[in-house]
């Protein structure tokens, strides 16, 4: 169900990127987050928070015990979501802070401080991160596939470069 949901938010956020909505784009970029971080608990069987995206990062990093090389890079993409989370909850904050009298003012400035570059470039770490974890979730699977399918399926969200890092490290176990 969290992932449906990591899924939709994601669409939506999209679209209000598209339609040039920033801000709007940006919370819903941080509702997906939160429900990516619960979809893993979910598919890990551990419990969690409806209500403290810290409860449910704690944890998983305590579920994340292991020193293997594939625990370290799900461990670093966990760690820059949460950096974007942090982040994007300062603008959901923000908003509570309203003063009712100077909303025009609110509004305004809410839309002139935030560039479309910066919610660009943080759409694509997020994206980029969600997507690696998703790689790094399925190394079992990976490591029996061919060398060449691999690169042409991680080629569809990563560089050249990377998909054949990736595929080595599946298939051959080279560290990167």
């Amino acid at each position: 169900p969290y992932y449906r949901a990591m899924s939709s938010f994601l669409i939506e956020g999209f679209i209000a990127l598209l339609k040039n909505v920033p801000n709007g784009s940006l919370l819903l970029l941080r509702s997906s987050i939160e429900n990516q971080l619960k979809s893993i608990l979910f598919l890990s069987q551990l419990n969690i928070s409806e209500r403290s995206y810290g409860e449910n990062f704690k944890t998983l990093q305590i579920h994340l015990i292991n020193n293997s090389f594939e625990i370290k890079k799900k461990k670093e993409c966990i760690e820059i979501l949460r950096r974007h989370y942090s982040k994007l909850s300062a603008i959901s904050h923000s908003a509570t802070s309203v003063n009712s009298y100077n909303i025009y003012e609110y509004y305004s400035d809410l839309i002139n401080n935030t560039s479309l570059e910066s919610c660009e470039n943080s759409w694509l770490d997020v994206l980029d991160q969600i997507c690696r974890y998703s790689t790094y979730q399925c190394f079992d699977s990976f490591k029996n596939w061919e060398y060449f399918e691999l690169c042409e399926l991680l080629n569809l969200a990563f560089s050249k470069t990377f998909s054949r890092k990736l595929a080595e490290f599946f298939i051959d176990g080279k560290k990167f």
